[in-house]
């Protein structure tokens, strides 16, 4: 049995900025890192992917938790997530809670910073992020962001629309689908997995031996809740510099204490909610 565990830690806000802290959400590049120039591996040209393709029964069982979203449409859970910005991990855990339509967001960060919140709204408040601080910065109130701006953006690899367990399948699926084009990847299954201590968990792990321009990870983990067949937390490994080296975290995310289908109304995604410390 192979046993995982959420290692969250400290992280360091700068201004009003980073009220998006745990926002970033999923898997496109990886920074700073030098891909190998060597030819391409052979591409698939099928149509379809090929069921002996490696990849092949990765997807499918991705496929059945898609389909197992498609009945989840609001939810809340504990965040997670470390992201490799500039070199340094950066771990930050949230309280979220998520609407699929309209996309909506409410977080409360419990570390580092705890009691910041924030807001999103899709469609509203010019499609800007609503949040605000805690301590001596509280004083400011709520502030308004852009959500692809350099304040927000500044200790975050990705924006708040991204943040969710349907962005973060989808992205994966959309990554594995392009490279099962390819050949070079070797697929393991972990079927009796945990996520935490309590949580059983089936972990498909995906490998590119050598860094190829159309690999953007070395290594990908997917962890799928072996109840509800929904998807709860991903790894993305960068290519280690060394044969003797271990491959670099570059992103996790992880939602835990998923509960789904709360009823969540217009209020829980309001500044005005009593419950918020907005101003």
């Amino acid at each position: 049995m192979w046993l995982v565990i959420d290692r969250p830690s400290g992280a360091r806000f700068v201004r009003a900025s980073l009220l998006t802290g745990c926002a970033g959400l999923l898997l496109l590049a990886i920074s700073g890192r030098t891909l190998a120039q060597q030819a391409p591996v052979a591409v698939n040209t099928a149509a379809e992917i090929s069921e002996a393709h490696p990849l092949a029964p990765a997807l499918k069982l991705a496929y059945e938790s898609r389909e197992a979203l498609k009945d989840v449409v609001d939810y809340d859970a504990t965040f997670s997530k470390r992201e490799l910005i500039n070199g340094k991990l950066k771990p930050q855990v949230c309280y979220v809670r998520i609407r699929k339509q309209p996309f909506s967001v409410y977080m409360k960060f419990i570390k580092p910073n705890e009691g910041r919140e924030v807001i999103f709204v899709e469609g509203q408040n010019k499609n800007m992020l609503q949040g605000h601080e805690t301590g001596v910065l509280s004083m400011i109130g709520t502030v308004s962001l852009p959500i692809d701006g350099p304040d927000a953006m500044a200790e975050n690899r990705y924006p708040i629309t991204m943040l969710g367990i349907h962005s973060l399948l989808d992205q994966v699926i959309k990554q594995w689908e392009s490279e099962a084009r390819y050949g070079e990847v070797e697929v393991n299954f972990y079927r009796n997995a945990k996520l935490g201590k309590d949580i059983n968990v089936e972990v498909i792990e995906s490998t590119h031996p050598k860094p190829r321009n159309q690999f953007r990870f070395h290594m990908t983990r997917l962890f799928i809740d072996k109840a509800t067949r929904l998807p709860l937390r991903v790894e993305q490994y960068g290519f280690p510099q060394s044969g003797d080296q271990s491959p670099p975290l570059v992103e996790e995310y992880s939602y835990v204490s998923l509960r789904t289908n709360l009823g969540l109304k217009n209020i829980d995604f309001s500044v005005d909610n009593p419950q918020y410390k907005f101003k």
